[in-house]
């Protein structure tokens, strides 16, 4: 029967609990019934979660799947433009004012 429990996710203090009276009164049906429906109501709660967390990863994956397609970098950059970093900024032409210009 421990095994049994323990297979369907019940921890060995739960199980403890339900046997905890069985040599005085025998197995208590009522209170084994609770617990397996406590445990059924935790169960869909965490069904729900991960549904939910499911449906964000695709999401995610689609999104990132998008922007990898149209040429977008993981940062966000599209890959026609190239980072600052790489383009070399032009030279810059000084003009000496001190010299007026001759008018010709």
């Amino acid at each position: 029967m421990i095994l049994r429990a323990q297979s369907l996710g019940f921890t060995l203090e739960e199980i403890k609990g339900a046997l905890a009276d069985t040599k005085r009164h025998g197995l208590r049906h009522d209170y084994l019934i609770g617990q397996i429906a406590r445990k059924l109501t935790e169960l869909d709660r965490h069904i729900v979660q991960a549904q939910a967390l499911r449906a964000r990863l695709v999401c995610a994956s689609n999104d990132l799947k998008a922007r990898l397609k149209n040429g977008a970098n993981c940062d966000g950059r599209t890959a026609a433009l190239a980072p600052a970093a790489t383009i070399k900024p032009r030279p810059v032409r000084r003009v000496d004012r001190r010299t007026p210009a001759i008018a010709g």
